[in-house]
């Protein structure tokens, strides 16, 4: 009774649609010879589920096959992606320990993620740069 159907490919419609104008410039950046790389984005907080009265397998689920799709399409016009980092992820989503301390902010990670994320972008600068 909480759920409403949608398929995957309404999903991926959407997800298409609002990417699509991001997707054209990134490509445009590599036809014309740029090292692109993208960070992907934060993954919802744990506590995110709760906030949006949406089961946590539900939400996760959803953030997975937009990722997937979303990646698949930068993978296409070759622009690497820097992953969340793994240590950060409970289930799928962002352990409360590395959530933005804003009781009210679904999606933001902390200080100790954005040094995570820092690392890890530290990490494909030296391996692209060799």
């Amino acid at each position: 009774p909480d759920l409403q159907p949608l398929s995957d490919a309404v999903l991926l419609t959407w997800v298409g649609r609002e990417t699509a104008a991001r997707l054209r410039i990134l490509s445009e950046l590599r036809e014309k010879g740029f090292d692109v790389c993208v960070l992907e984005a934060p993954r919802p907080l744990e506590r995110a589920p709760v906030m949006h009265a949406i089961r946590p397998d539900v939400m996760v689920r959803v953030d997975e096959i937009c990722r997937t799709f979303i990646k698949a399409r930068l993978a296409e016009i070759g622009v690497r992606v820097i992953g969340v980092p793994e240590e950060t992820l409970i289930g799928g989503l962002t352990a409360t320990a590395y959530s933005a301390t804003n009781p009210k902010d679904p999606h933001h990670g902390n200080l100790e993620f954005s040094r995570l994320v820092m690392l890890r972008i530290r990490d494909d600068l030296l391996t692209s740069a060799s």
